[in-house]
């Protein structure tokens, strides 16, 4: 944790892991992450899919992930991200 904290601290030019009471904790705000860009294609297939769209939710899919640079990490633990 201290070698990952020390990596984007110096990226960020401030603690994006700050410690706390119980540990550590990701300090981020839409301008920080790339979540605000990614969910709104991610809707847009889910809504494209409901109306058999399927070519136009491909697209959108894509879009939502061009900016992810290497593979999904398979050891995080959560449905959402490994139910498809």
């Amino acid at each position: 944790m201290d070698r990952a904290r020390a990596i984007l601290a110096d990226h960020r030019g401030t603690p994006l892991i700050p410690g706390c009471d119980d540990g550590y904790r990701i300090d981020l705000t839409d301008e920080r992450s790339d979540l605000p860009r990614f969910r709104p294609p991610v809707r847009g297939a889910a809504e494209a899919a409901s109306r058999n769209e399927l070519d136009t939710r491909a697209e959108l899919l894509i879009r939502a992930l061009r900016p992810w640079r290497g593979p999904v990490p398979a050891d995080i633990v959560g449905p959402v991200l490994h139910e498809r």
